[in-house]
């Protein structure tokens, strides 16, 4: 297969798909695998899949030389799967074509990608935050995995929290319910003597007009039970644009308010755990003069630029050509067709939010008064919250609302955040921690080892709800959860799940070998014999074993040293992580004495010191130096 077909496919792949990242340190490996490998990153990154860490390509010892293994992360395996495929025939189908007939080439190209598209796209995750709590917990190295398709397991068993967007398993029901309903929850507040704005409930557009008349414009019509400001329209300045308002708020919701406007700057308190973790200024969506060019052509400039940025500005919301931004045009006394001055800002929105084309600029956190400060917090408090997101209207942060006014707009019980909000909250969720426990996987050819039992019996004294899946069993602390053996993936699944399991021991001989870890690092591998006797089978099993756990980046391996599979293994793995042989003779046998000294790594960090070479060995050793 010439290169240049291979050619062919990346110009299509990233034509199609977007640009193509190259792997690392694969000098040596074939050009097609690794173009192959940087085009199914491209189809599930295009595909909107969460990739935190880098391909992998690399040729293991044991494998024939024409054989690569590639390791692809992924945030879905079947969409990663259909990936891979699509890759594939991509390339086959380029090479049957050739290079004779580039438009058929293209056009047969284009129609496998429509055929995969579906299946690429399975298991997306759904929504702005949950990408960037991954995110964020990749950076702060906290493990995670998908209970469900949008609710997401930070951490592992009693170290653990799940979240939903930004909803947290804390996260008080009654407290949602209230905030979501923003009527009752303007109710509630005000009840609590928080600053709200006054607003009623209207039926019908004719009610929607009286009430804006009774409360004085400019007012605000809102869906009174949504998030997210759909169907809100601020700023509203006569009663056609009231009417309007409420046949397109209708037919998003039942709930229709009308809210007299506050005039003041748009604010956004973002609270975890009663603490303040950011706040943004949200400025409404318009275009900023340079003097040169029409309102239309910034705005639609703006937009391509909203569109093709590498920035955050790629999270922001184009600004539609729509009644709204025709209003505060005519308002301001402009058309679509006027050039602004150089640095003229020109609204074309009521409301601020970011899903109407809105800017969020983050401000200081002590740049904000006390006074608001205690203010939000106040707010939260009452609706008994521990994340939320306080929409404050204020003439200005810096001052004092008791001096100045201001009007709690809402509070959202599941907050959109921008992107430098995450990583503060899974700090504060975690307490600076990362969420993990102590984890000892203990390596055996087959059944028949106590390690595992013997160990989980010393790990209860000092984490009693320590968990345990062997061969055999699979408990929590003294208590059984399975009437049979789980296996390896069922087992570390199980217990990492559960909030009560505070350490674990799990336990896998050849049967695991291949299959898949069901977390990503342990903090100690221990390499057990199971009292019978060894083949060159046996060692074979143990090498399997060793090759598929380096990836588990263990800080400490243990081996049997009555075992030589095991040793032969502990060999393999020196490279990755520090080995440690333990004697196994003596009367507490090779299980209890690897049991002990894991356990005191466990609970210390450190081994016990090494015993000294019996009177046999040094006559042993100066017999073969001699």
């Amino acid at each position: 297969m010439p290169a240049s077909i291979v050619e062919l496919v990346e110009d299509f792949v990233t034509r199609r798909f977007g640009p193509v990242k190259p792997v690392p340190d694969v000098a040596d490996a074939d050009f097609r695998i690794v173009h192959v490998v940087q085009w199914v990153r491209a189809i599930l990154e295009a595909s909107g899949h969460v990739i935190l860490e880098d391909s992998l390509i690399f040729k293991d010892d044991a494998d024939d030389s024409d054989i690569w293994t590639v390791i692809q992360p992924c945030g879905n395996f079947n969409a990663c799967v259909a990936s891979i495929d699509l890759a594939m025939q991509l390339l086959c189908a380029a090479a049957q074509s050739g290079e004779a007939e580039p438009e058929n080439l293209a056009a047969s190209l284009e129609s496998l990608a429509e055929k995969y598209a579906k299946a690429v796209r399975h298991g997306v995750l759904q929504g702005f935050n949950a990408f960037h709590f991954l995110a964020a917990a990749h950076s702060l190295n906290i493990p995670w995995f998908r209970l469900a398709p949008n609710h997401i397991q930070f951490g592992h068993g009693a170290a653990s929290r799940l979240l939903d967007s930004s909803f947290t398993d804390r996260t008080s029901q009654i407290g949602t319910s209230i905030a979501r309903e923003k009527q009752l929850g303007s109710q509630v507040l005000r009840s609590a003597a928080l600053p709200v704005a006054s607003h009623k409930l209207a039926r019908s557009a004719d009610e929607a007009a009286q009430i804006a008349s009774q409360l004085g414009y400019p007012v605000v019509v809102k869906p009174g039970d949504l998030d997210g400001g759909v169907g809100v329209a601020a700023y509203l300045l006569d009663e056609n644009a009231v009417r309007k308002a409420f046949d397109r708020a209708k037919a998003h919701s039942g709930l229709i308010l009308v809210e007299k406007h506050f005039i003041g700057r748009d604010y956004r308190i973002q609270l975890v755990n009663g603490e303040v973790h950011g706040i943004l200024e949200r400025e409404p969506g318009g275009v900023t003069g340079d003097g040169k060019h029409t309102i239309r052509q910034l705005v639609e400039r703006q937009n391509r630029e909203r569109a093709t940025a590498t920035d955050d500005r790629r999270h922001l919301h184009p600004i539609e050509w729509d009644e709204d931004a025709e209003a505060m045009l005519a308002h301001a006394g402009l058309e679509s067709s006027s050039v602004p001055a150089k640095g003229a800002f020109v609204r074309l929105r009521g409301a601020a939010n970011v899903a109407s084309g809105g800017i969020p600029r983050p401000v200081p956190v002590e740049a904000a008064h006390p006074d608001n400060i205690d203010l939000a917090k106040r707010a939260v408090r009452t609706l008994r919250l521990d994340v939320a997101g306080v929409d404050l209207l204020i003439p200005d942060i810096g001052a004092s609302w008791l001096s100045s006014g201001a009007i709690i707009c809402e509070v959202n019980a599941q907050p959109q955040m921008f992107t430098t909000m995450h990583e503060p909250m899974l700090r504060s969720l975690f307490n600076g921690t990362d969420g993990r426990i102590p984890i000892a996987l203990v390596l055996s050819p087959g059944p028949g080892e106590t390690v595992s039992t013997a160990l989980h019996e010393r790990m209860r004294t000092a984490w009693p709800g320590a968990g345990l899946s062997n061969w055999e069993q699979a408990r929590i602390g003294g208590t059984a959860i399975s009437g049979e053996p789980l296996t390896l993936f069922q087992g570390g699944r199980a217990l990492m799940q559960d909030p009560e399991v505070d350490a674990i021991v799990l336990s896998t001989s050849s049967d695991a070998a291949g299959n898949s870890w069901p977390f990503d690092r342990v903090d100690l591998i221990v390499l057990a014999g199971n009292g019978e006797a060894e083949t060159a089978a046996t060692e074979e099993t143990m090498l399997q074993l060793a090759r598929s756990a380096r990836w588990l980046q263990p800080r400490q391996v243990m081996a049997d040293g009555s075992s030589p599979a095991c040793l032969a293994a502990a060999r393999y793995l020196k490279d990755h992580a520090p080995c440690r042989t333990i004697d196994g003779k003596g009367a507490a046998g090779p299980a209890r004495r690897l049991a002990e000294a894991a356990f005191a790594y466990l609970t210390t960090g450190s081994l016990p010191a090494a015993s000294g070479p019996s009177k046999a060995r040094k006559a042993r050793s100066a017999a073969e130096a001699a």
